[in-house]
């Protein structure tokens, strides 16, 4: 725990593929850090040092523009007591979802802010963890819509971002619980889609 607290001129970070773990604090006050990868190997993110439900392991990064989480099919779990993992990201502009997340004590609302939020194929359902953030655009890769509620999103998100689907699929969307709330759907454009496959190659 506490790997980088407070390394305010750290820049860039580039997580191993064998982590499997980050501890609380771990990146807490890092406010020159533009972007960070959680690698696919990562299971956990909040213990403390003794195994028990930590806090802040991202807090108050604020130069953070783009935070990824890799493509995995094995889910993320969020363990903490405050519920403050990715608070006061300002200057965030994409987050990259690319595996289900699973949330363990206080608060299963990690997120307070993006622009703009992106899925992997590899994500089969959403929770509430969303609902703390109104980005401008949700971009979904799904042929078929995934099943979410309709209180995946805020009712503000719902309003005023665009959701962004594959070609032919806006009927589709339009009518699954949940995504049929977005007043405004757009379709991908193909150079949009290529990044997709790029991000989960």
């Amino acid at each position: 725990e506490s790997t980088f607290e407070n390394c305010a001129s750290l820049d860039s970070l580039v997580l191993p593929e064998t982590l499997t773990e980050i501890q609380q604090w771990a990146i807490y006050n890092c406010k020159a850090l533009t972007s960070l990868t959680i690698p696919a190997s990562v299971q956990s993110i909040g213990k403390t040092a003794a195994g028990e439900n930590g806090y802040r392991t991202f807090f108050q990064d604020a130069a953070m523009k783009k935070l990824t989480i890799a493509d995995s099919e094995t889910p993320l779990e969020f363990i903490d007591t405050y519920g403050v993992f990715f608070r006061d990201m300002a200057q965030l502009d994409t987050l990259y979802l690319g595996r289900d997340l699973t949330t363990v004590g206080h608060n299963n609302v990690p997120f307070t802010s993006a622009r703009e939020i992106q899925f992997g194929k590899s994500v089969s359902r959403i929770g509430n963890q969303l609902s703390g953030v109104t980005p401008d655009n949700v971009k979904a890769p799904w042929q078929t819509p995934i099943s979410i509620s309709s209180t995946a999103f805020n009712e503000n998100t719902y309003k005023t971002a665009t959701l962004w689907v594959p070609g032919g699929t806006v009927p589709a969307y339009a009518a699954a619980e949940g995504w049929r709330n977005f007043l405004h759907v757009e379709t991908i454009p193909l150079t949009s889609l290529s990044l997709f496959a790029a991000l989960s190659s």
